[in-house]
């Protein structure tokens, strides 16, 4: 159960292709998440949809095909209609860039909307979760039980 609701929706055209939501999934395909980004979602089901088979053998550049899709990303509570902060994380962050999406859309603090080129991201947001393991990891090795 999360305190806030983040939803993630991919279009291209201004048609929704792709759709996820945070959630608390620890594990995906063999790597372990402090919880699972609504971006991280809907890019693994934009995956699933548009690069899970390979058409006619050929290889594709993923970034000439995520340019031209746009990424919207809105925060929410369930008691309220109001926007709240949504600006990616710094590992969904570099997840986007990597991946090479046109443009994002997010809620900011202050419940407008804000429009940028993933490129142009620039944030050094760390969310709760990943702030508990990097605190337990740090935990670990000023206690020499690190491994």
């Amino acid at each position: 159960n999360l305190n806030f609701t983040h939803g993630c929706i991919i279009t291209k055209n201004g048609k929704k292709v792709a759709e996820g939501y945070n959630h608390n999934r620890s594990y995906s395909k063999g790597f372990i998440c402090c919880s699972f980004h609504a971006e991280l979602h809907a890019m693994k089901r934009w995956h699933s949809t548009f690069l899970g088979v390979k058409k006619s053998g050929r290889s594709y550049d993923i970034q000439r095909i995520t340019r031209k899709f746009c990424i919207y990303v809105v925060r929410t509570t369930e008691s309220s209609v109001e926007f709240f902060e949504s600006q990616p994380c710094i590992s969904c962050e570099t997840s986007l860039k990597k991946m090479g999406f046109k443009k994002i859309i997010y809620s900011t603090i202050d419940g407008n909307i804000e429009k940028k080129k993933v490129e142009e991201l620039s944030t050094n947001h760390y969310s709760k979760a990943q702030k508990v393991v990097n605190e337990n990891i740090e935990k670990k090795r000023k206690s020499k039980s690190w491994y």
